[in-house]
Order: C-alpha cells, then sequence, then structure tokens
C-alpha cells in the first residue's frame, strides 16, 4: 500500500509539530520499532531525562518503560499527544477529531490478526503464518499512516489553515478506502467463547480489584439516597419524611437493604453488556450473510442482546427495589405476590426500566453537546476549569435526562413494589389519584438528581484530579 503524498502546507505543519523542548510529564507519541510494531505509533509520556549520557526515557502507556538515545528519540517522535483530553483543543480554534477517529476501528482488527498469527505458527502453519504477517504489516502501516495525518489535521485546524486540512482530509479518506479494502479480503477468525467470557468478566470487575473496590465503595456510599429515592418513587414523600421514616425503620441498617442484591446488579450488568456486544459481533461476523452487514445494524443486534440480558437480571433488580422500599418485610410480600400472580412478578418493571433508559438517552446528549458547543474550554494549564467544565455539562444533561423519564421510572417502581399485580396504567392512576401529575413527574426527582450530582463530583471529578496528581508526583520522584 503506496503512501500519498502530503501537501506542502501539511509537510511543514507536520514538521513543526514537534520543535518544542522535550520536558519530564510530556505526552508524546512515538514510531514503534522492531519487527512486531514497526509501522504502528504509541502513546506514551516521559519520565526521565538524562542530559549526561544524552538519553529520554519513555513509560508507556501499557506501563512499559523504555531509555532512548536523544537522537533515536528525536527520529521516532511524532508530535505532542493531541488526543490526551487535557491537551487538545485549547489552541486558536477550538475543534475535537473524536468524530472522525479511524484509527480506533482498527485496532481490534490487529489485536485479530496478531492473536490469528500466533495461533498459526502454534499450529505449524508457517505459509498461513507468512500470509497474516505480511497483513498484518500492511495493517499497521495503514493505521499508522492515518495517525499521522490525522494528528496533522488537529494541528491545521487549530492554526485555522482550513485549505492544508481539507488536502490532509482527502489523503485520510484515500487511505480509510484502502483499509476498506483490506477488510473485505481478511479471514474470518472467531472469537472462542472463552475469550468474550475473559473478556467481559474484566469489564465487569472495572478492570482489576482496583474497579472491583471502587464499585463497593460507589455502592456502599450512595446507597441510603438511592433508598430514599426508591421509597419516595413508590409512596411520594418528600427527601427529608422519607429520611426520617426509614431511619425510624430500622437506623441506618435500614438504608442498606438489599445490600447484595445491589452488589451483585452492578458487575453482571457490565458484565453482560459486554458479553452480549462482542459475542453478537462475533457471531454476525462468522457468517456470509451477515458479515458486511453495515455498523449501525450491528449495533442494534449487539445492543438488543444487551437489553435482553438486562431483563434477564430483572429479578435481582425486584429483590434490591423491594427490601429498599418495604425493609425486611420485602422477601415474604414477594412470595406472597409470586404465589397469588405467578413467577412473572419477578419481572415486572422491566419494559418500564428499558422505556426510562431509552426516553432519557438522547435527551442526556443532545444537552451535553449543545452545552458543549456553547461554553467556551479553559487553557490548556487550567486542570480544574476543564474538570468543572465537564462536570457541569454532565450534571445539566443528567438534570434533564431524569426530569425527561421520572415519570416511568415512577411507575416501573410502583408496579415493582406493589403488593398486588398492577399494570402501568394502573400504577399511573394511582400515583395521580394521590399526588396529582406533579407526584407521577416529580416523586424522587429532587433526591435523584441530587444522588446524580453527588455521584458525579466525588467519582468522575475529583477521581481524575487525584490520579493526576499522584501520576505528576510520581513522575517527578
Amino acid at each position: 500500500m503506496s503512501e500519498p503524498e502530503p501537501a506542502a502546507a501539511a509537510k511543514e505543519a507536520l514538521a513543526c509539530g514537534c520543535d518544542e523542548e522535550s520536558y519530564v510529564g510530556q505526552r508524546v507519541y512515538l514510531q514503534g520499532t522492531g519487527t512486531w510494531w514497526s509501522g504502528s505509533n504509541f502513546a506514551a509520556t516521559i519520565v526521565d531525562i538524562n542530559d549526561d549520557n544524552h538519553t529520554v526515557k519513555v513509560q508507556y502507556t501499557d506501563g512499559g518503560f523504555k531509555r532512548f538515545a536523544k537522537e533515536e528519540f528525536n527520529s521516532l517522535l511524532i508530535c505532542e499527544d493531541v488526543d490526551h483530553d487535557l491537551h487538545f483543543g485549547t489552541r486558536d480554534y477550538e475543534w475535537s477529531h473524536d468524530q472522525y477517529n479511524h484509527v480506533a476501528e482498527v485496532e481490534d482488527e490487529v489485536t485479530r490478526l496478531q492473536h490469528s498469527l500466533q495461533a498459526a505458527v502454534e499450529k505449524r502453519d508457517f505459509l498461513e503464518a507468512h500470509e497474516l504477517k505480511q497483513k498484518l504489516r500492511l495493517r499497521m502501516e495503514n493505521a499508522a499512516q492515518i495517525r499521522q495525518r490525522e494528528v496533522l489535521l488537529a494541528q491545521l485546524v487549530s492554526k485555522q489553515d482550513f485549505l492544508a486540512a481539507a488536502e490532509v482530509q482527502v489523503e485520510i479518506e484515500a487511505l480509510t478506502r484502502g483499509a476498506e479494502k483490506f477488510e473485505e479480503k481478511k479471514p474470518v477468525t472467531n472469537v472462542s467463547f472463552d475469550e468474550i467470557i475473559q473478556k467481559a468478566t474484566k469489564r465487569a470487575l472495572g478492570g482489576g480489584l482496583a474497579g472491583a473496590a471502587a464499585m463497593i465503595v460507589q455502592v456502599s456510599s450512595l446507597m441510603w439516597m438511592r433508598t430514599a429515592m426508591n421509597y419516595q418513587y413508590r409512596y411520594g414523600t418528600s427527601t427529608k419524611e422519607a429520611m426520617k421514616k426509614l431511619y425510624k425503620e430500622g437506623g441506618i441498617r435500614r438504608f442498606y437493604k438489599g445490600y447484595p442484591a445491589a452488589l451483585l446488579q452492578g458487575p453482571l450488568s457490565r458484565f453482560g453488556d459486554t458479553a452480549a456486544n462482542v459475542g453478537v459481533l462475533t457471531l454476525l461476523d462468522s457468517m456470509d450473510s451477515t458479515r458486511n452487514l453495515p455498523v449501525g445494524i450491528k449495533t442494534f443486534f449487539a445492543s438488543s442482546a444487551a437489553a435482553a440480558w438486562r431483563i434477564v437480571l430483572m429479578p435481582i433488580d425486584t429483590v434490591k427495589t423491594s427490601f429498599q422500599v418495604e425493609g425486611s418485610g420485602a422477601w415474604s410480600k414477594l412470595i406472597a405476590k409470586q404465589r397469588a400472580s405467578g413467577p412473572t412478578i419477578w419481572y415486572h418493571g422491566a419494559l418500564g426500566a428499558s422505556a426510562a433508559t431509552f426516553a432519557g438517552h438522547y435527551p442526556w446528549f443532545a444537552t451535553y453537546n449543545f452545552l458543549d458547543s456553547i461554553i467556551p474550554l479553559p487553557a490548556k494549564d487550567e486542570t480544574l476549569k476543564k474538570l468543572a467544565r465537564n462536570a457541569s455539562m454532565g450534571f445539566c444533561a443528567s438534570v434533564v435526562s431524569d426530569t425527561t423519564s421520572n415519570s416511568l421510572r415512577v411507575m416501573k417502581t410502583f408496579r415493582q413494589t406493589s403488593e398486588v399485580k398492577v399494570s402501568y396504567p394502573a400504577a399511573a392512576r394511582a400515583v395521580i389519584e394521590k399526588d396529582g401529575l406533579r407526584g407521577l413527574f416529580g416523586r424522587g426527582l429532587k433526591t435523584r438528581l441530587m444522588t446524580n450530582g453527588i455521584q458525579g463530583v466525588t467519582f468522575s471529578v475529583a477521581w481524575k484530579y487525584l490520579d493526576e496528581q499522584l501520576r505528576q508526583k510520581k513522575l517527578l520522584k
């Protein structure tokens, strides 16, 4: 695959993208070296610059370290990492190329080819290994070429050099078409069931023990508020009254009724989402009749499978919500309800939960994207202001989303925790008779907004800020 010749302005922009003096803590992109990694680019952070022996030490994003001679480092250096959230989009002209990132689309393909190559070697099928090696090399070269031009495109747009940017975009599209032709020729290699389960398990635990611990902390610290919220959904009291009644029923422990079910629900939901997504896409890619379906249609099927998994888990949600609303007597009421109406009672509220998720999805993204387009980005070194901007936009989007879908959540909880079987229209009428339309659309909304706000600030913003500070201190040691 031949590399198209960049425009003159593009060459000049690429040349001046790395003329700043390197420093410890700087994020950079380096070209890969050796048989396996030549043709690829890798993000890294400079951790040491030794002027005595003229070397530069970097840490790659996977945790590995490598020390280069300065001359070699400069020859491999591509550009400052403009993809990094805290560095990109703060120059003369604000623009994000996240919507036009073709490199991310080929990462899984490169990994698949590497696994296939290893499998061919283990089977001693060296002719197939040779063919896969050639395809892998072409694929990695293609990805590297697209990456270089996307970095260059961001630089040109930030300088408002739109004519040169248009030329570079034509080159990106040409390279992408070449990648698509390669996709049509690729051999089909199925992902095994064990690989799907392994990937899903890793996602369920948040990437490891740290993620699992973070999930336990999150459930433990916020469940008391969610218990009050579900109690309000069912009975329609104010936040203060709900807190008082719950505390009188059992003190602090009353707010944590259903705690084991809550701990199960999070990781199992993530497990199912990932397993369904990977499994369905693998199944579709393994059949000639569905392999070339548009990505949107494949994603629809994968999302449908994930939604079906959420319905499978509905009994856990029913147990959790019932204990939050009814306390210690929840189990006996659930058993009595099952005897009267059958086992389907464990799935009451499933359609309401799905509808609430759907109804809240579009308003959230519409609000977030609108605010993102009108609120200017702070300067590159104003980290706290950037985090505050992101948190504010996320909170406003959550307010709109939660307000839009709240009535559905009220009906879902009412039907789910009712002592007798009730339909959604009957649940809506019961709520309106007691509290009017204000109750249907406003029950528990204040508590929900407070809970989501605290969760966003505490875990999204604070964690990211502390993580960044710790990383910087580690680099300076």
